[in-house]
């Protein structure tokens, strides 16, 4: 893996593990990381309170994960309701 998208990956995670700890309020927090040949995918999933996309507008964090996705060139898929938890999905090619 490319060290840029290896840094980018490293602080996708950390911001959605941050924000799921400090906001979400999770019992548990799940990671997978999948490459296969030149795919990538990364799957976080909490079973937090979850979020509304009106809750969300103030902080950067999502926009900084968002930003960081495009950076590598892959896709992120951001799904969260109040009181069922959130997946954050990226996929893209390395």
């Amino acid at each position: 893996m490319d060290p840029s998208t290896a840094i980018h990956l490293y602080y996708i995670i950390r911001e959605a593990v941050f924000n799921a700890a400090r906001h979400g309020r999770p019992d548990k927090i799940e990671i997978h990381l999948l490459t296969e040949e030149r795919r990538l995918r990364l799957e976080i999933n909490d079973d937090g309170c979850g979020f509304s996309d009106e809750s969300t507008r103030k902080g950067i964090g999502l926009h900084t994960m968002k930003y960081r996705a495009k950076a590598i060139g892959a896709n992120l898929i951001i799904d969260s309701r109040e009181g069922h938890g959130t997946c954050i999905l990226l996929e893209g090619e390395m």
